[in-house]
């Protein structure tokens, strides 16, 4: 929903949840098979039955260096609300520079303890 009909997370997580009750499993087949059986969804969660690595440390304990992002924990609306809005999504690559405070394309952000409590985060080595 979010690949392919370029929802916002929020609303894709919405109704995700909603049709992955409605639709049949041939049609839930086949979306996964159009969007490559991925393995995690847009919040970074794994999907059951796949094999994915999740590991990594809040993003309020991380100690100053850099850092991916490997999943918003909560996902609730205003979790992913504020996460989307400072482009924390996972995959992407942020410098914690402070208590709380990344660095993010260039900008310094001071984020609220409990928005870094909910994003999981795993260090990256300098060659990364």
């Amino acid at each position: 929903l979010t690949d392919i009909l370029g929802l916002d997370w929020v609303r894709a997580h919405e109704l995700a949840h909603r049709l992955e009750h409605i639709w049949p499993d041939d049609v839930l087949e086949r979306i996964d098979e159009v969007l490559g059986r991925p393995k995690t969804c847009p919040h970074g969660h794994p999907i059951p039955g796949r094999e994915v690595d999740v590991s990594g440390i809040r993003l309020s304990e991380a100690k100053e260096g850099l850092y991916e992002v490997v999943m918003i924990i909560r996902e609730e609306e205003w979790v992913l609300r504020k996460a989307g809005e400072l482009g924390l999504f996972p995959g992407t690559k942020v410098e914690v520079v402070g208590a709380n405070k990344i660095r993010l394309n260039g900008e310094i952000h001071e984020l609220d303890r409990v928005l870094a409590e909910q994003v999981l985060v795993r260090e990256l080595r300098p060659t990364q």
